[in-house]
């Protein structure tokens, strides 16, 4: 699989915003293992206070993206029976590593601090004072999402009511879908619940339908 940046996620116009509500781990009584990281980050001794003033959000393109690339595999087997009767089963797996995303700046700035992470704690300027005075939140190649279910679907048709009656169902279901937002943060395996990344991800999903025809006339529910 393979996708391009879009234009707007490479060339959109850049522009700063600021943010009053973000919360600096550093900045806010920080936990020993958060002070190294923060340390590490370029706040001396690893803590300050963080003052009401906000700092600045840099929004807009990133031209320098590199195209989502993952691989995907899929096997499957349709059986046809009968005169009107199809069933096909299909399994799908799909890893995609270093997905485009504008990542949240708190997200950003609590993973620097809890995870010390190269990539997040890139994002952030400080000033000597160890305040932040701004966080890259334009586009990145970050994390990971992994994904793999079966898919079913089925028709028959038969003759009823002086006409034809045909039944079709489609499903899905999920086994897993991992996202790992950051690389260094927990994958969070979304199948099944709401993913705090990927959103609703339902076990299952299916659509099905009725028709009936006879002529030109047809009626339809679904």
């Amino acid at each position: 699989v393979y996708r391009a940046p879009s234009l707007t996620e490479l060339y959109r116009a850049n522009s700063l915003t600021t943010a009053n509500f973000i919360l600096d781990p550093c900045g806010n009584n920080p936990t020993p293992a958060q002070r190294v990281n923060c340390a590490r980050d370029g706040v001396p001794g690893g803590a300050y206070v963080q003052t009401p003033i906000g700092f600045e959000i840099l929004g807009g393109g990133n031209p320098n993206l590199r195209p989502e690339r993952g691989d995907t595999l899929n096997v499957g087997a349709t059986w046809r029976g009968l005169e009107r009767l199809r069933l096909s089963l299909d399994y799908f797996r799909i890893d995609l590593p270093g997905f485009i995303q504008s990542a949240d700046p708190q997200a950003i700035v609590n993973e620097c601090a809890n995870r010390g992470d190269p990539l997040t704690c890139g994002r952030i300027d400080r000033l000597p004072d160890g305040s932040i005075d701004l966080v890259d939140g334009t586009p990145q190649n970050f994390g990971r999402v992994v994904t793999s279910g079966i898919d079913h679907e089925g028709a028959a048709g038969f003759d009823a009511f002086a006409g034809t009656l045909t039944l079709g169902w489609r499903a899905t279901w999920l086994e897993r879908l991992d996202a790992q937002v950051f690389p260094l943060s927990p994958v969070d395996r979304a199948a099944g619940r709401y993913g705090t990344g990927p959103g609703p991800a339902p076990r299952w999903r299916a659509s099905g339908d009725a028709a009936w025809q006879r002529g030109g006339l047809r009626l339809g529910y679904a």
